[in-house]
């Protein structure tokens, strides 16, 4: 309908939409009609921020990711660390251990 504005004079002329008024409507002057290239460059406009928020979306996404990383490999040396602080590493501990469990 928008592309012949000249539809819309004759639709609103043909039914009459000034009877039983104090006006008479004699045109409809159109002057200009952009909501095409509007409606595109809104949409596009919506496009760009939706790839914007599952960018910002992904980059938390993937900064998680690599923090979980980071503490699984602190929890790693930890267990590591018990694992060494716990073994018997030298003769002395060894034998302080056959004296306590020989008392």
């Amino acid at each position: 309908m928008l592309e012949h504005p000249d539809s819309i004079s004759k639709t609103v002329l043909g039914k009459a939409l000034d009877s039983n008024t104090a006006f008479e409507i004699l045109s409809i002057d159109i002057a200009d009609v952009n909501v095409g290239e509007t409606s595109r460059k809104i949409a596009g406009e919506q496009a760009e921020a939706n790839k914007l928020i599952a960018q910002a979306q992904a980059e938390v996404r993937r900064a998680a990711a690599v923090a979980l990383e980071q503490e699984m490999l602190a929890r790693v040396q930890e267990m590591r660390a018990r694992v060494v602080e716990a073994s018997p590493n030298s003769a002395g501990d060894g034998e302080a251990f056959r004296a306590a469990t020989s008392a």
